[in-house]
């Protein structure tokens, strides 16, 4: 009965949110952007909330119970690093570049409209894989919570997240986004607070770490060797650069200033987000055997954790701060997504001639779309990580090289980007199949492999520039020293 109403009594102030905000969406840059006008303050919690998924809870806090303090390397340094760079190196410059929405507009102002096409199509490919990580994500955490089977607990979650991304575009993910980051805030507080007192303190939890697994206390371990962690910085870290929902985000901002404002300021809340988990995760190396479940595997953590150990009314909430840290990515991955559909394809093919009222409708069917599209593509796989691993991969090895060269590399052109793309998540999508299937391979594996693409995706860009004719001049120096857009 707690869990009906508290589920029941946040799923109407979601629902009062977007309605709120389905009232300022007449036009396209609406949807998509809030009509350019979101402040630091608002902005900092939706990236927060939108880079924290099920993929960070979950896969955190379990593998810092398998794994110890060298699961930091898996998400949570990853995202400190990518967050940071990220906004200090492109919040103020995407905010100049005018009319920019998403990537592939990015792309297409600095190389031409023929890389359009090509960035627009790996995006879309990038972000089916972020979806279906978190439908798996938030699927699993349902199941292992309530015990509904885990295709109809994806589908219960997917029609929320498309409810409320399709409701109201991006002022409504904003909105809610914002409240979801206070609510999973709140709860992975409780976790790991809770984790420390049940296993006696901190010094309590270090002192049997010591003692019984060692391991648990470095920096790195077998799982996470120092070649790993790299892996993951790159794959979950620098991916984040040319990640479109954080792009859109400083897009949005009122001023470039708010765009820089607003990123520090998911930077500040992104440090607590991540450490939560792993103390929870070292908390329950301790005081899990205690309770009888030393053998609990690690993606059940949180589920048993939340189900079993509070209050009812405390069980509640913690089901509702998971779900709402995996809502509002589901949300953001699927707005971003439509984004592409709906502004790279749609109104390119009918030359930007629909009207707004079209353009919005369109939007929401896109929403759908993507939403279907990514729980067909959650069904092949059987594990959070590696879904989130390969749409990351694709963002690193196929986007990540002309993205950069795109404001630091003058000679950079049309030609070296598209080669650059389709070369780079190429081979990660060809890898991941092959694997996939049983087929060896000439190469060796991960994170050798990430690397492998990345030089590949670099090596394209280069020679594919400097085989072929330069960007025109002013084009390049139009993009690389922009003048300040203004508020709008």
């Amino acid at each position: 009965m707690a869990l009906v109403i508290v589920v029941s009594a946040f799923a109407l102030v979601l629902a009062a949110a977007s309605l709120f905000s389905r009232r300022y969406v007449k036009s396209g840059e609406d949807f998509y952007l809030a009509g350019r006008r979101m402040p630091w303050w608002g902005i900092g919690p939706t990236i927060a909330a939108g880079l924290f998924g099920g993929t960070s809870m979950l896969v955190v806090a379990g593998n810092s119970m398998s794994y110890g303090i060298s699961a930091v390397w898996i998400l949570a340094v990853p995202s400190w690093i990518g967050a940071f760079v990220a906004t200090v190196f492109f919040a103020r410059k995407v905010r100049g570049l005018k009319g920019v929405a998403s990537v592939p507009d990015i792309v297409a102002l600095r190389y031409g409209e023929g890389t359009r096409t090509v960035f627009t199509v790996v995006t879309i490919f990038f972000y089916i894989g972020f979806t279906t990580s978190q439908l798996l994500a938030l699927g699993v955490f349902v199941n292992g919570f309530t015990g509904l089977p885990l295709l109809p607990a994806m589908g219960a979650t997917l029609l929320v997240g498309l409810v409320l991304a399709g409701a109201s575009g991006f002022l409504g993910v904003v909105i809610t986004d914002g409240i979801m980051c206070v609510v999973l805030a709140v709860g992975v507080g409780i976790l790991a607070v809770s984790g420390v007192r049940w296993a006696g303190g901190w010094s309590a939890i270090t002192d049997t770490l010591a003692a019984d697994s060692p391991g648990h206390l470095d920096l790195f371990s077998p799982s996470v060797t120092p070649g790993i962690a790299m892996a993951y910085v790159a794959a979950f870290g620098l991916a984040l650069v040319p990640q479109q929902d954080i792009l859109q985000r400083f897009a949005s901002a009122r001023d470039a200033g708010h765009a820089l404002r607003g990123g520090l300021f998911a930077l500040l809340i992104f440090i607590p987000l991540y450490l939560f988990p792993v103390v929870a995760g070292l908390a329950a190396t301790v005081w899990l055997p205690r309770q009888g479940q030393g053998g609990l595997p690690a993606e059940s953590l949180v589920s048993w954790t939340a189900r079993t150990m509070y209050s009812p009314w405390v069980s509640a909430f913690l089901f509702l701060a998971v779900a709402a840290a995996i809502l509002s990515t589901l949300t953001t991955t699927i707005n971003s997504c439509a984004l592409n559909i709906t502004k790279d394809i749609y109104l390119r093919a009918t030359g930007n001639r629909a009207s707004p009222a079209r353009t919005v409708a369109v939007g929401r069917i896109s929403t759908v779309l993507v939403g279907l599209v990514a729980l067909l593509f959650a069904t092949a796989f059987d594990f959070i990580l590696g879904a989130l691993y390969l749409a990351f991969s694709i963002a690193f090895a196929g986007m990540l090289v002309p993205f950069v060269a795109a404001f630091h590399w003058r000679r950079a052109n049309g030609h070296g980007a598209s080669w650059s793309a389709l070369s780079g998540s190429g081979f990660v999508i060809l890898d991941f199949a092959l694997r996939e299937l049983g087929v060896p391979v000439p190469w060796p594996g991960e994170p050798y492999s990430l690397l492998i693409a990345f030089c590949i995706s670099l090596l394209a860009l280069v020679a594919g520039s400097l085989l072929t004719a330069p960007p025109p001049a002013r084009t390049a120096d139009g993009f690389m020293r922009p003048r300040p857009a203004p508020a709008e």
